[in-house]
């Protein structure tokens, strides 16, 4: 059927690599620091791939980042940053992660006048810029690499020093054009500065929300917490059933799919039981026998 999604096998033998990606507002890519989970080096990571000279590589034993290797990243930052800096102070937004919070990070940077400004909470999905525009490409591009490297038989591409490393560079280069990056501040009303942007946002998952949600009326009180048989589920089916002309027809008709599905689970859910006792007891019988 070409309308059926088609899949392909990979191996589950995968390694975490966590990637600090930096953009800024004029269209620059600073270079990345790839963290990889290990204790040790490995030469063909540098000597096998095609990874430039100017990308950092850390290494921790979950792949994750700490709080060691968030000032590595800082001191990677200034490095390049220092290179463009144009006016005394510099802007650097980031999430809240913990190491991004700790004495040292943020010590150095007052020390290199980076002012840090952590985004809210929850909100990444609306402010940052590279969640908004740029990570969705990244992950459809770096898919079409795996699926080809798996349509090839190349089966180590989950292995961080065979294949991930040699082909980020030509991943990233899809990704991070100057107009892609700008745009990306421009929808997060970051640049040129614009908070309204970000307010439409928020009304409209906020009307989305209030569209999502029901008010079912209110039920009698003298029902029972729970129904323990079937004899009480439908007792409460007839008085959900009777106060439901307040609903729309398609919400009525689905709330009677959801009672009579009840129905069919509890009359299976004492089948089941009235087999288990029946066995039991032959058992019983048997071993008494």
């Amino acid at each position: 059927d070409p309308n059926c999604q088609a899949y392909l096998g990979s191996s589950t033998n995968q390694e975490l690599v966590s990637v600090y990606e930096t953009i800024s507002g004029d269209g620059y890519v600073l270079p990345l620091m790839i963290i990889v989970s290990g204790a040790i080096p490995q030469k063909p990571w540098y000597t096998s791939t095609s990874i430039p000279d100017i990308y950092l590589i850390g290494l921790s034993e979950t792949g994750y980042s700490n709080n060691m290797l968030s000032i590595k990243w800082i001191e990677h930052f200034e490095s390049f940053l220092s290179l463009r800096q144009q006016g005394q102070y510099q802007l650097l937004l980031l999430d809240g992660f913990d190491s991004h919070c700790i004495k040292e990070f943020l010590g150095y940077c007052n020390l290199y006048k980076i002012v840090v400004f952590c985004l809210l909470p929850h909100i990444s999905h609306l402010v940052q810029p590279l969640d908004v525009v740029v990570f969705q490409p990244y992950k459809y591009y770096y898919t079409e690499a795996v699926e080809s490297a798996t349509r090839t038989r190349c089966t180590e591409f989950d292995k961080i020093e065979v294949e991930f490393l040699n082909t980020l560079p030509s991943i990233l280069s899809f990704i991070f054009k100057s107009t892609t990056i700008q745009s990306a501040f421009k929808k997060t009303g970051l640049i040129s500065y614009n908070s309204e942007v970000v307010f439409e946002m928020l009304v409209a998952v906020k009307s989305a929300n209030k569209l999502c949600t029901i008010t079912l009326p209110q039920l009698s009180t003298d029902l029972p917490t729970i129904p323990q048989t079937i004899q009480s589920l439908k007792h409460h089916a007839d008085t959900v059933l009777s106060q439901l002309s307040d609903l729309s027809p398609s919400t009525n008709a689905s709330v009677c799919m959801f009672i009579r599905g009840s129905f069919i689970q509890a009359q299976s859910g004492a089948q089941v039981f009235e087999d288990l006792a029946d066995t039991k007891a032959v058992d019983l019988t048997c071993t008494t026998c």
